[in-house]
């Protein structure tokens, strides 16, 4: 029985030998991005060309579906993807790189209808002096596809890809870059139909080999008898499916299976569109394929990568997108700064001083919580005769008390450990890394701050009713003004302890984000060595 010929690369076609052979390998490595998406889509764009162009596509950083065809425009007009926000106040970056860079007799490609890119916006760059602008959308996605794809000379014959395009974007942007360095068109389908809008433009070209990227969870089999219905020329062997378990590993089989003639690879987050969006049209420009990490493990595309022939990795976005480990796991530890070394040791150091200091608050106040349960309980046992609690509590005051008191004590020195940081030189890209652990320390600090403080009143008011003890030779010890300065204290004690447990309920908070980055700092330090 036929079978349609089914790709899913198995990750032991990179051998243990060729791994271990290009271990060591290190590339140029640069990383575009910005503040936010928007800025980080002219980053991009500065990197696509810094001179005048002749073409702009602009598409919403809103929504991805218009602009997930748009590669192969991008390639056919040597144009840089652009993201647009909301409205043309929003805009102002991108507005200002097509200022800047596009010839006033060059065009600008709309991707999308109105609800995607606003007919404002298009009255803008017309009083700018833009003439040319062609919107290419429809009513809906699908009709947006057709246009775009209709927009460009498809020659009979030609392969087409077929992706998801309603329940994700990665496949799409995956194979964005090599549709367009082979000139190959995409089309976005549902997963049991392909849309009705597209079926007439896939008849037309009569395509000679179909490639469907994703599995069958989401690009079902009812599409490959559609399209063999559309074009009956088509037989199970012209219609590949490439796919993995996931979309990491469907990127990194896109990859292995085209193998793109190429120095470049592109590196993107695979959950975060936008930044890849824009990436598709550089990606397409250098002949790149795009590579889909989660932002935190990158072994098994580095694996891939060092069997290539790359030179250059280009990572897409900030560390929130791609997290600097993986960036410090390509470069070559020579070209790294002796800043860049400094400043990860000193936040490492910090981590680990933060850490201890939770931990020996943590420790202290262990040590006392049965000193104060002892206090509390006999207080409360007690409670009709204050003299009897008095020396209890008197007994409890020991050698062991004070020397928990003094660890906690000598702890408010480490409350001004965040001031440090907060002067420490970021190195370009990294400032995130110093405001990530200053916002956890700060709380921690804070924290403990409180901790010591409500410690302190704990001592304080045991200390007084200690001392109120001695007043029996002014108040006898049955008199009623005695025991209402020693109800009084015990009352004291009995709120600083409740006080002091809300508070230390807190404590740790944040260890666990301060372990992570601690764990994230480690991991890029090993890779300077």
């Amino acid at each position: 029985m036929k079978k349609i010929l089914s790709l899913i690369v198995a990750s032991s076609i990179v051998t243990t030998a060729s791994i271990t052979a290009h271990a060591e390998t290190r590339y140029n490595v640069s990383r575009l991005y910005g503040v936010d998406r928007y800025k980080t889509s002219v980053n991009i764009s500065n990197n696509f060309s810094n001179g005048k162009i002749q073409n702009v596509i602009i598409a919403s950083g809103k929504d991805f579906p218009d602009a997930l065809t748009g590669s192969i425009l991008s390639k056919k007009y040597t144009a840089p993807i652009l993201l647009l926000n909301n409205t043309v106040n929003e805009s102002t970056d991108s507005i200002n790189y097509v200022i800047n860079h596009l010839d006033k007799s060059g065009t600008i490609y709309i991707l999308g209808g109105s609800g995607s890119i606003s007919e404002d916006f298009v009255k803008y760059m017309k009083n700018l002096g833009y003439g040319n602008i062609i919107r290419l959308g429809g009513i809906n996605r699908a009709e947006t596809n057709k246009v775009i794809v209709q927009s460009i000379d498809i020659e009979k014959k030609t392969p087409i890809v077929i992706t998801n395009g309603y329940d994700g974007f990665a496949d799409a942007l995956s194979i964005s870059s090599i549709a367009a360095a082979k000139g190959y068109p995409i089309f976005i389908t549902e997963k049991k139909a392909l849309p009705n809008e597209i079926k007439n433009t896939i008849s037309n070209i009569e395509p000679s080999e179909v490639y469907i990227v994703g599995g069958t969870g989401v690009v079902g089999a009812e599409i490959v008898r559609e399209l063999k219905n559309l074009v009956p020329t088509l037989d199970d062997s012209k219609i590949i499916r490439v796919a993995g378990n996931d979309r990491y590993e469907t990127s990194l089989n896109i990859a292995k299976y085209f193998k793109l003639n190429t120095d470049t690879a592109i590196i993107a987050n695979g959950t975060n569109f936008p930044d890849a969006l824009s990436g598709t049209a550089l990606a397409a420009k250098l002949n790149a394929p795009i590579i889909l990490t989660d932002g935190q493990d990158i072994e098994n595309q580095k694996s891939f990568i060092n069997t290539q022939n790359y030179s250059n990795i280009v990572l897409l976005g900030g560390l929130g997108s791609i997290d600097f480990p993986i960036e410090y796991s390509f470069k070559d530890p020579e070209k790294i700064s002796q800043a860049e070394k400094d400043y990860i040791n000193i936040l490492l150091k910090s981590c680990d001083d933060m850490l201890n200091n939770t931990s020996l608050v943590s420790k202290s106040l262990s040590d006392f919580s049965y000193v104060l349960s002892a206090i509390e309980n006999t207080m409360n046992e007690n409670a009709s005769e204050p003299a009897p609690s008095v020396e209890a509590v008197r007994d409890f005051f020991s050698d062991e008390f004070s020397n928990n008191y003094s660890n906690l004590a000598n702890l408010g020195g480490a409350i001004g450990v965040t001031e440090d940081i907060s002067n420490l030189q970021s190195p370009d890209g990294l400032e995130s890394l110093k405001s990530e652990y200053i916002k956890a320390a700060q709380i921690e600090h804070n924290n403990m701050e409180k901790i010591y403080n409500d410690y302190s009143d704990c001592v304080s008011s045991i200390d007084s009713l200690i001392r109120n003890s001695k007043f029996s030779s002014i108040y006898p010890k049955g008199s009623a003004a005695y025991k209402k300065q020693i109800k009084d204290s015990m009352e004291h004690i009995s709120k600083s302890i409740y006080n002091l447990a809300g508070s230390s309920q807190y404590l740790g908070s944040q260890k666990g984000k301060i372990l992570q980055l601690k764990q994230r700092l480690e991991k890029a330090k090993q890779y300077m060595q």
